[in-house]
């Protein structure tokens, strides 16, 4: 039996939940209908998250759609601007987008850990490193997940 070794990928958080969707967090699936994504900020990169949802750029999308590799769908997505909007100025924001939603298990290339963290293989991560993920957080899945800046500041004020 072959195992793949699996990579952690946090990607940039650019925005959150729009509003007008179907959001409960108490059921599952917790989102019904399409995906809006409201963009506060971007650094540039073509797969960016918000609570447990994954969004990609048309160009990411092509490539994930050619690649051959499973666990995943690619559906629609709203993409909105929230008022005071901010990017890095080296690039406008990207026109098209597509709500990447992984599905895999097993040997797939595309999986979630617990319920909102991006598992991908060796061969998914290749694939993304041709495109921009330059501030997603990059972690072997049998490693333990880095402590967010955020965190480190919790557990150095209790003592921890």
């Amino acid at each position: 039996m072959i195992t793949v070794r699996m990579i952690r990928v946090e990607p940039e958080v650019a925005g959150g939940l729009g509003e007008g969707i179907d959001f409960d967090a108490a059921r599952r699936p917790q989102l019904r209908g399409p995906l809006h994504y409201a963009f506060a900020g971007w650094l540039g990169d073509e797969l960016v998250e918000t609570a447990g949802f994954w969004i990609v750029t048309s160009e990411l999308a092509g490539a994930l759609e050619r690649s051959g590799l499973t666990g995943f769908v690619l559906d629609e997505v709203v993409v909105s601007l929230e008022e005071g909007f901010l990017s890095s100025g080296r690039d406008p924001l990207a026109e098209d987008w597509r709500r990447l939603i992984p599905t895999g298990a097993g040997e797939e290339d595309l999986q979630l850990e617990r319920t909102s963290t991006l598992l991908v293989s060796e061969r998914a991560f290749e694939l993304l490193r041709r495109h921009r993920i330059e501030h997603a957080q990059i972690t072997w899945a049998d490693q333990p997940a880095p402590l967010s800046g955020a965190m480190r500041t919790y557990l150095a004020r209790r003592g921890g």
